[in-house]
């Protein structure tokens, strides 16, 4: 037992032990350096805890506050990898995990948007009507968040493809246009 809890003595009657002649036993310290250690290491686990607890607190909300620009940003494949980092953090509140539930869950939303209008194009080209296919491909809107890449080269070529078309539209005098129109 602490020798501090046991202060001059005075400790309760073991079995098969009487009282002793109180002027016989000698009065020990208050504190021996072994509880003075003891005190001291546990002193240090709490405050060194107490800066633990703030330094992943402090880790916690910079990194959120980083998620947070990169989505305003609207880099929103970066903000996505920034919140996928979030979920190994030892510090999260709850308004925390609510916004970085609320930012994947848009991020998500948005993928499959994407990914609904490139399955439209993709079966517009693949049916010949390259018109509603360039007239969906107005629908889609940056970045892609296409997770292929052959999906996304393919998304690239579309869009050349679409690039030309409006120059031609934009070079070819309009009465041509409108006599191309007609027939």
């Amino acid at each position: 037992m602490i020798s501090f809890m046991n202060f001059m003595n005075k400790r309760p009657v073991e079995d098969g032990e009487e009282e002793q002649d109180p002027k016989a036993q000698v009065p020990t310290r208050f504190m021996s350096w072994q509880d003075a250690i003891f005190l001291l290491v546990i002193a240090g686990l709490v405050v060194g805890g107490y800066y633990y607890f703030q330094y992943t607190k402090q880790k916690g909300t910079k990194q959120f506050a980083e998620c947070q620009k990169l989505f305003e940003a609207n880099d929103l494949l970066a903000s996505e990898v920034c919140y996928e980092k979030t979920w190994e953090l030892s510090y999260v509140t709850d308004s925390m995990e609510l916004d970085r539930q609320h930012y994947l869950g848009l991020i998500s939303d948005k993928r499959t948007v994407q990914m609904d209008v490139f399955q439209l194009v993709e079966a517009s080209f693949l049916e010949g009507d390259s018109a509603k296919a360039f007239e969906e491909m107005t629908k889609m809107s940056e970045p892609l968040l296409l997770l292929d890449q052959d999906q996304i080269d393919l998304w690239k070529e579309w869009s050349k493809k679409s690039a030309i078309k409006a120059a031609i539209s934009a070079a070819t005098p309009i009465s041509v246009t409108d006599s191309s129109q007609k027939q």
